[in-house]
């Protein structure tokens, strides 16, 4: 912005807040079940610190002959 001497200037700008990602972490027991956010893979458990975006997120985690949670 470039101002001249002895003028005055308004200026407004709309803010939008920064979406930050959170964290989760995930055990189960038994160990070693697959764990989904949405359709993407994110690993199997134990998981600890996996980045997950703002906003509503739907998780799913499964395992062989066991009943899958959804969340």
């Amino acid at each position: 912005i470039e101002l001249d001497t002895g003028k005055i200037y308004d200026y407004s700008f709309d803010m939008k807040p920064i979406l930050s990602d959170g964290f989760v972490s995930i055990e189960t027991e038994p160990k070693g079940a697959s764990v989904y956010l949405g359709s993407k893979y994110l690993g199997d458990t134990p998981l600890e610190n996996i980045p997950v975006p703002s906003g509503v997120n739907r998780i799913r985690i499964i395992k062989e002959d066991h009943v899958d949670y959804f969340e």
